[in-house]
């Protein structure tokens, strides 16, 4: 399938993880992921014995045919195929494999001409900013409105 890039806008609190906690329980409580083991049954019977010696409770769930009780269990069924969204993201981080990077406002001004981009501004640069980061890593840049932060954006890459 290769990788997929991912957007969200969600609204401001004072400490990016949080919000990145937030957007992940509504992405996962919502369904809205890509469910490879769903689309191809083979997929679950091929990936069990790695997901069993990872996660065992996964796999009891995945071999009953149960969908993913928590998002670790949800990225434990995707293996390395990936859901395709922010739940492949572990942390808010310095950049690493599956953390989301916050973009210092100089980085926010080269990419895209402001360091407090307003929504527009941000939404209309989605793809630049997930082209920032490597696969399997994201980036969030606070949204401004009249010099105030109002939202996040998140961005980033991920699946396979």
């Amino acid at each position: 399938m290769g990788a997929s890039h991912w957007h969200y806008v969600v609204d401001w609190t004072a400490d990016p993880a949080e919000a990145f906690a937030q957007l992940q329980a509504r992405t996962f409580a919502a369904g809205e992921y890509y469910k490879v083991w769903e689309l191809y049954p083979s997929f679950a019977e091929a990936v069990a014995p790695e997901v069993a010696a990872g996660d065992p409770e996964a796999a009891a769930r995945m071999k009953r045919g149960q969908p993913p009780a928590t998002i670790r269990q949800a990225r434990a069924f995707a293996h390395t195929e990936g859901t395709h969204s922010i739940l492949d993201m572990s942390k808010i981080g310095e950049g690493d494999f599956g953390e989301v990077r916050v973009l210092p406002p100089e980085e926010i001004e080269a990419t895209l001409g402001t360091p407090e981009p307003d929504e527009a501004t941000a939404v209309a640069h989605r793809s630049q900013l997930a082209s920032l980061c490597p696969r399997w890593q994201g980036v969030v840049v606070p949204i401004y409105d009249a010099g105030k932060p109002i939202r996040y954006l998140f961005s980033g890459c991920s699946g396979d």
